[in-house]
């Protein structure tokens, strides 16, 4: 917590500080930095051709100042470091650590010439730090296997989907480039999810800052928000983020990488609304709680979720796919107990018949889905067109709209009706017609659900 600091006066010790480097870096010659800028050109999901642009540097070689050592010759410096001190309570080697940080920002930023307005960016960076005030999160996520109507999306307040664009590619070399386009094998370019999050500091671990829980939290649940919308496989393929902080430059990582396929589900104005509060669910306290309950002993929405990622993301091949789908389905309506294949196709029949599905049609499907899925693990050999009479990348769709319906139904009564008590209303649900209009109004007044 600072005493008084007045930032006019911190702005004029480090602008001291700064060009007193400066006038020592005009007696070293400036070193010639060449590289190629590469730019994808492409519209909607074809790669159009790509721009060369030839860029030629002479800058200063900065990075002999990008230690607290190589400051404190510079009277700027003891000036600048008495004055925080006088002003600040922070430890004295967070403060010399800012000070580094903030001089590599501004010199890595001015090799070539000095920008004033860069300049101010970062001094208003290290003002916050100073301050210790709350840390802002820019996150930027690349998915592909979803398509958008128009630009942009606004979700809410702090999250956007936009068409990726040409600068969301920019690289240094062709090597970059390629490798960096290996990533996107049948959508390019992906879509952008952008979102920002705002975190407290630790005073305490301030130069171990990093991502928080809370944040990891978030974009889980809007993570999966996503991959639940439709029943269609979408892949986070890269995060970058990004702190407005001066203690981290931003991170790269990579998402997961897995099974891919060339399909994709399509946000517009007529649906946007509904991936909006798709997202609503997940962000709510009580769903929230299921998944931080998970962390300390599995829970039967957990194991689900994670069945269902396997199908979609893991399985080699339609039956390990069906194998998958019908152990999420286990885990969700399932007790165990004899006559599994009947219970369950039952349960699950009645469950979509509440939300507008014919139950015999479900019912036939999923007890087919349930024989291959024996069959298989026993290692029999499956004829699938033999076995599923009809068009199988269409039941394999229905298994997997269904496993997808189920899981949200159940996600969103699970803070309602512990597992023993919803199996028991949808078996009685069976034999009772009250009993069945008492299961319906529960979920139609407590679970948001959009079909695929």
């Amino acid at each position: 917590m600072l005493n008084i600091m007045d930032k006019t006066i911190l702005i004029e010790k480090v602008n001291t500080l700064f060009y007193e480097i400066i006038d020592e870096l005009k007696d070293i010659d400036k070193e010639t930095r060449e590289y190629n800028l590469i730019v994808p050109e492409f519209s909607r999901l074809k790669l159009r051709g790509i721009r060369s642009k030839p860029i030629k540097k002479q800058e200063y070689s900065t990075f002999i100042f990008h230690n607290i050592d190589s400051l404190r010759k510079f009277a700027g410096f003891q000036e600048l470091l008495e004055y925080i001190e006088s002003n600040c309570e922070l430890k004295s080697e967070i403060i010399h650590h800012l000070i580094e940080e903030l001089f590599k920002w501004i010199l890595d930023n001015c090799r070539e010439k000095v920008c004033i307005n860069k300049i101010r960016k970062f001094i208003d960076l290290f003002y916050e730090d100073l301050l210790n005030k709350l840390v802002k999160f820019s996150i930027k996520e690349y998915f592909i296997g979803i398509s958008l109507e128009d630009e942009s999306y606004k979700i809410d307040e702090d999250l956007i989907i936009r068409k990726a664009n040409s600068f969301d590619f920019e690289c240094k070399d062709m090597g970059e480039y390629e490798s960096e386009l290996r990533k996107y094998p049948f959508h390019f370019p992906p879509v952008i999810l952008k979102y920002k999050y705002t975190a407290a500091r630790n005073i305490e671990s301030y130069t171990d800052y990093s991502r928080p829980s809370e944040l990891f939290k978030e974009l889980d649940f809007i993570d999966w928000a996503f991959l639940l919308f439709r029943s269609v496989p979408i892949f986070r393929v890269k995060t970058v983020s990004k702190i407005k902080s001066l203690f981290k430059r931003g991170t790269i990582s990579e998402g997961f990488i897995s099974m891919r396929t060339g399909e994709t589900y399509f946000i517009n104005k007529d649906n946007v609304e509904d991936l909006k509060n798709t997202i609503r669910i997940f962000k709510r306290p009580e769903i929230g709680e299921i998944f931080e309950i998970t962390k300390k002993k599995p829970n039967h929405i957990n194991i689900a979720l994670n069945r269902y990622r396997n199908a979609l993301f893991f399985a080699e091949n339609i039956p390990q796919k069906i194998v998958s789908l019908i152990s999420c389905l286990e885990a969700l309506l399932s007790e165990g107990g004899p006559e599994l294949k009947r219970r369950l196709s039952q349960r699950v029949s009645i469950v979509l018949k509440s939300i507008g599905y014919d139950p015999l049609d479900v019912y036939e499907e999923i007890n087919t889905a349930y024989r291959i899925r024996n069959n298989y693990s026993h290692g029999t050999t499956i004829d699938l067109k033999s076995s599923i009479k009809k068009d199988v990348n269409e039941f394999l769709k229905n298994i997997t709209e269904y496993t997808r319906l189920c899981f949200l139904i159940s996600m969103q009564i699970k803070p309602i009706k512990n597992k023993k008590e919803y199996l028991k209303l949808i078996d009685i649900s069976l034999l009772d017609e009250n009993s069945y209009s008492e299961f319906a109004n529960l979920i139609t007044e407590n679970c948001i659900i959009f079909k695929d």
